[in-house]
């Protein structure tokens, strides 16, 4: 399974939960996100089915509510759709996770979000997060070992 990473270098969420911008300035921030992801999908291999991980790394330790990169989240995985790499961004094609902050000090890397996207198979539909994951490492040790 390989897992597809892209990074802006956002030191601040261009949309939060929370944000009080303009509405003229939120749809021009949502269709620059929107195009940025659909140029990076088409770079990408077709999927009948993905996940989508979005991490926050940030710089400080400051208390943020975990729900609001979701108004980032979002416009990517619109972007993601226009770009060809799944059908739609329903769960019958994209599995999305909820976005995770993740302080790291300046020294270890700048601030910065980074989406994850793996394909998984579309007869999947799992119910738990967990779910996800014990189903990819089992597919993980089983190409391993097919590879040994």
């Amino acid at each position: 399974m390989k897992i597809h990473e892209y990074v802006f270098e956002w030191v601040k969420l261009p949309l939060s939960l929370n944000g009080r911008m303009h509405f003229h300035e939120a749809k021009r921030v949502v269709k620059s996100i929107r195009d940025e992801a659909a140029a990076w999908a088409a770079t990408l291999p077709r999927m009948d089915r993905c996940i989508v991980e979005m991490e926050w790394f940030v710089n400080t330790r400051t208390r943020r509510d975990d729900e609001n990169p979701v108004a980032s989240l979002k416009p990517f995985c619109d972007g993601l759709v226009d770009g060809g790499l799944v059908e739609d961004d329903t769960a019958v094609f994209m599995v999305k996770l909820m976005p995770r902050i993740t302080y790291r000090p300046k020294r270890e890397g700048e601030a910065c979000v980074v989406f994850r996207v793996a394909e998984i198979p579309p007869a999947f539909r799992p119910d738990s997060v967990q779910a996800i994951i014990d189903r990819l490492n089992l597919e993980e040790e089983t190409h391993e070992q097919e590879n040994e």
